[in-house]
């Protein structure tokens, strides 16, 4: 019975990431001036996972991926949302990108992109570093994009690790070391109460180039960000939506942007779905 458990959640991971790397496009709402940011440097963000709008999101985590986690949020909703909307009213835009740019992109930890920024992969641990304050002190452990799963119940997807249990057995264990709960698929289960979103998102998990933890505390990230940049096609094959109250000035600046900073024209400017039926 429990190896059947834990196929169907591996069944589930493998599901919510060929789901997303099916979808052709996803969309981002934003603001103006993270628009503006978006398309002069040429990188979208990620934010630390305690910092997005489901605040109790981070608390669900086990405490060795807190501030671990960075995401960048999608949706593939076919439909305008006037819940997005609401958030950024007359200064909002939606990006639709293509979905091929986001899949196992290079994380940076400067919005720059530059090569002295770049986050490697780091598996293994390297015993004689022991520097945590940098984004260079740190690397990137996974890399996944996949859709949100939506539950009803959250505490289906908490469970002990029995096998760890069984490894400390007999140990003398303080704190925080004594805790096995883990939590299934952490930044991509989420309640019930937010599937109107249809998200997707482009998660990565960062760990210590050094030990992850000495024995009395676990060694968490100082930054707040990280970066993926954006290719000249991908600006290219952008597809910008005003938000419905948007009017011709702040068209013009939109285009603007776009102008002063994508070579081609290729990319489209175009009005909402919903202009004028919401307010």
């Amino acid at each position: 019975m429990e190896k059947e458990i834990v196929n169907q959640y591996d069944d589930l991971y493998t599901e919510l990431c060929a789901s997303a790397k099916k979808l052709t496009r996803v969309q981002h709402y934003t603001n103006l001036h993270a628009f503006e940011s978006i398309i002069s440097k040429g990188s979208l963000r990620l934010s630390r996972i305690d910092l997005v709008n489901d605040l109790n999101e981070n608390e669900r985590i086990h405490f060795w991926w807190k501030n671990k986690l960075f995401v960048a949020c999608f949706t593939y909703r076919e439909t305008e949302s006037t819940g997005f909307w609401s958030i950024h009213r007359e200064k909002g835009v939606m990006l639709s990108f293509p979905t091929i740019s986001l899949i196992e992109p290079l994380i940076y930890s400067s919005d720059d992109c530059s090569q002295d920024s770049l986050l490697h992969i780091t598996k293994r641990t390297d015993l004689k570093h022991h520097q945590y304050d940098s984004p260079s002190d740190w690397g990137v452990y996974d890399t996944t994009f996949a859709a949100i799963h939506y539950t009803k119940d959250l505490g289906e997807f908490i469970y002990e690790d029995e096998e760890l249990k069984e490894f400390f057995k007999g140990c003398i264990m303080v704190g925080f070391q004594k805790d096995f709960k883990r939590t299934k698929f952490p930044g991509l289960i989420k309640s019930i109460a937010w599937d109107h979103e249809k998200e997707v998102r482009l998660r990565v998990g960062v760990r210590p180039k050094g030990p992850e933890q000495s024995s009395t505390c676990i060694y968490y990230p100082h930054f707040q960000y990280l970066y993926i940049k954006l290719t000249e096609d991908t600006l290219s094959n952008l597809v910008v939506t005003l938000n419905p109250w948007a009017n011709e000035e702040f068209h013009n600046e939109v285009r603007n942007i776009l102008q002063q900073n994508i070579h081609t024209k290729d990319y489209v400017i175009q009005k909402s779905n919903i202009d004028g039926t919401i307010r």
